[in-house]
């Protein structure tokens, strides 16, 4: 799905090229009920696209409500029907504990160093996610008393201070590995 607001013409050019340029989405979200968008609206339909406008009342351009496949109205988003044939979605908070992020933690800079990657914040946290499931960034992460951490630096900072880990500006490195190596 591809959103898209403000009705500037290098929006409309940009996103005409990127239909026809690149796998592009099946169904275009445009907040604007900006009249200047009704041909590339035209264009999109013509090319199979799906058109959901969203407009404030009063702010729709006819043209442009009659070309799209569904128009609502933000004012009114509170008050749109929920499809009662859907699946419930249960939310549940899925988290690891410290030891299993610890764990995770360890395999993700041993990685990093095997692959010859600088084991930096983003980079362990991807690693980190692609290993566990559970793992869904430092908020998945509980504590032994079952709180958050507040940031991941927070749980780096308790790795180092359990010496599982050293921190060195923004790149962490295991003490096995330091040890081993001198």
């Amino acid at each position: 799905v591809l959103i898209l607001t403000h009705g500037r013409k290098i929006l409309i050019s940009d996103l005409i090229d990127d239909v026809h340029k690149h796998q592009s989405p099946n169904i275009v979200i445009l907040v604007s009920g900006d009249g200047d968008f009704a041909n590339s609206v035209s264009v999109l339909r013509q090319l199979g696209k799906k058109v959901i406008v969203m407009a404030r009342k009063g702010n729709l351009k006819k043209q442009l409500k009659e070309l799209a496949d569904e128009t609502f109205f933000v004012d009114d988003l509170c008050e749109l029907p929920v499809n009662t044939n859907q699946t419930e979605i249960n939310y549940v908070d899925v988290c690891v504990n410290y030891n299993e992020a610890l764990d995770l933690l360890i395999e993700a800079i041993k990685r990093a160093s095997s692959q010859g990657k600088c084991a930096r914040f983003s980079y362990i946290d991807n690693l980190m996610r692609q290993f566990c499931k559970n793992y869904h960034g430092i908020s998945s992460i509980r504590k032994p008393d079952g709180k958050k951490f507040k940031s991941f630096s927070c749980f780096i900072d308790a790795a180092v201070k359990d010496g599982k880990v050293r921190r060195q500006n923004q790149e962490f490195f295991l003490i096995e590995l330091d040890e081993l190596a001198a």
